[in-house]
């Protein structure tokens, strides 16, 4: 009779195995965490970058205007206005590219009144964000002895808005969830005129709050910008 127990017993352990590890979770890696980790990797650099001049001390501010369009929903207007700051140090150098980046600081209008709101759309017509964040920038030296130096720039920083909902044209708002939102950023430009005082991009911005709350629409922005180094 102990064999057959036996048997049995180990069987009813086998099933019971089974069924534990049918009902686990996998583990699952959260994006604000990388987010979190390239924020703090961008303000390391910042700091690192303060000393020795790879930039003229005179020419290192500089300020942006950008148009364009956000979709969340139907798409709706976007203004930008900012200002920047560039670090002072060349992070990485080579022959024909270096790395460097800059400090930006803007304030931006998501103008939704051309849209039509549905029936138990409530959100704001027009939101304000307040944002700040290092911007990283992969920026080549002159190709072919053309007068433009192409870049590359990535960013992820903090930005505050002045409502959590915005209206989207379907049958309810656009609901953001938190008035802070994390604020990532792409971009792809070149740097022209005299001394590459002037700049001209494309760029994506993303805002969201990394379901930090239950609701997180998100929103994507579509932005032509131009850029004008100038000395204070």
């Amino acid at each position: 009779m102990t064999t057959p127990c036996l048997r049995l017993a180990g069987t009813l352990a086998a099933r019971q195995s089974e069924a534990v590890m049918s009902h686990a979770k996998p583990a699952t890696t959260r994006p604000g965490g990388l987010r979190r980790a390239a924020l703090a990797v961008l303000v390391l650099l910042a700091a690192f970058a303060r000393a020795e001049s790879g930039i003229p001390n005179d020419a290192r501010w500089g300020a942006t205007l950008a148009l364009g369009e956000g979709r969340a929903g139907q798409s709706h207007d976007t203004y930008r206005v900012s200002v920047q700051r560039h670090w002072a140090r060349r992070v990485w150098e080579r022959e024909h590219f270096y790395f460097s980046g800059f400090w930006d600081v803007g304030v931006t209008l998501w103008d939704a009144s051309n849209i039509t709101p549905g029936n138990a759309d409530r959100g704001a017509e027009r939101l304000w964000v307040l944002g700040a964040s290092p911007v990283l920038r992969w920026q080549f030296q002159r190709l072919f002895a053309a007068p433009i130096e192409p870049f590359l720039e990535l960013g992820v920083g903090l930005s505050l808005l002045s409502d959590r909902e915005l209206r989207s044209g379907n049958n309810r708002a656009l609901r953001l969830g938190t008035r802070w939102q994390f604020e990532d950023r792409a971009a792809i430009g070149i740097r022209f005129g005299r001394d590459g005082a002037w700049e001209l991009a494309y760029r994506i911005m993303h805002h969201s709050n990394l379901d930090a709350a239950d609701e997180n629409a998100g929103v994507d922005s579509h932005l032509l910008s131009l850029s004008r180094r100038f000395a204070p």
